[in-house]
This record gives C-alpha cells, sequence and structure tokens, in this order.
C-alpha cells in the first residue's frame, strides 16, 4: 500500500519517544496531530486512461485488501485479481475523520455517503500540483509524481505440498 496525505503526516509524527510515551494512543496522539497540520490538496488521477481531478486529504493506492495492521483499502480487494485499488477522502472534519477510521477498518468507506473517491483499475497515475511525500507500507519512500502499475504474474511463488487427507 502507498499513501499521501494525513497519513504521512502521522507517519512523521509517529517516533520512538512518542510510542514509548504514549502507548497504544500514540496513533491517536499523532492522528490529532497530524490533523491540525494536513491542508486539502488537489489531485489529478488518471486510471486506466481515464482523468480525474478532485480536492483530497489523504490518497490510498493498494494490491490487496488489508494494510496498517487491519485497515481495508476496498472491502472486495483481493492480492490475485490484478487490478489496483485506491481510494481518496475528501476534506473533513476531524470528528468526521474518527467515525469515518470505523468504516476504513472495516472497508466500508465506499459506503461513507460522498466522503471518499473509489477507483480500481491495472495502473494509476497521480499528479499533484506541490510535490507530495508517499508512505509506501509505513516508510516514507518517494515523492508524487507516481505511477502504479500491476504487471501481471510477475513474481513466482512457491509453496510446499500439502499431504493428502490433510
Amino acid at each position: 500500500v502507498a499513501s499521501m496525505g494525513i497519513s504521512v503526516e502521522v507517519t512523521h509524527r509517529l517516533t520512538t519517544e512518542v510510542k514509548r510515551r504514549w502507548g497504544i494512543m500514540s496513533y491517536l496522539y499523532a492522528l490529532v496531530d497530524a490533523f491540525k497540520q494536513n491542508r486539502p490538496f488537489r489531485a489529478e488521477i488518471i486510471c486506466d486512461q481515464q482523468k480525474m481531478e478532485f480536492h483530497a486529504i489523504q490518497i490510498t493506492v493498494g494490491n490487496g485488501r488489508y494494510y496498517g495492521g487491519g485497515f481495508s483499502v476496498a472491502e472486495d480487494a483481493a492480492i490475485d485479481d490484478q487490478l489496483l485499488d485506491l481510494y481518496a477522502l475528501k476534506p473533513m472534519t476531524f470528528w468526521q475523520i474518527m467515525r469515518f477510521a470505523v468504516a476504513i477498518y472495516k472497508g466500508e468507506h465506499d459506503r461513507s455517503y460522498g466522503k471518499v473517491y473509489s477507483l480500481r483499475g491495472r495502473e494509476i497515475k497521480i499528479n499533484t500540483r506541490k510535490s507530495m511525500t508517499i508512505d509506501t507500507d509505513g516508510e516514507l519512500s518517494t515523492e508524487t509524481p507516481a505511477h502504479f502499475k500491476v504487471i501481471p504474474r510477475a513474481l513466482t511463488v512457491c509453496v510446499p505440498s500439502v499431504p493428502e487427507g490433510q
């Protein structure tokens, strides 16, 4: 999963010191602090040749359903469907985000009353006016513009055979 926006701000704030001081509440602390500094940004998304523009506070792209300790990119996403899923959060209040976090965890954010853009495709390009940092699986890794593409059968996976009857 790769994301930009408020999640990058949360990652910046989740230092070892913050985790030690706040424990399990460190994520909430980081989210509250990040929300204060976060500003909506304009993004241009090209998904399988279809172009759209919108304001967002968060964009997440994933190949599979789960990320970040159980959050869901899309309720029906699958690691083997050869598709990428994208969701983008429209600007909202802090309390809406707190309520929305439960929907993301359950993978039900597509039902969030117009607060989310959702896309699915084999290739996704993201452009922003100002370069934005991208968090990839919890690491600050690159910046926009970004290009995500599914490469079918790019990995060979070997699994042991299961003895008959097990």
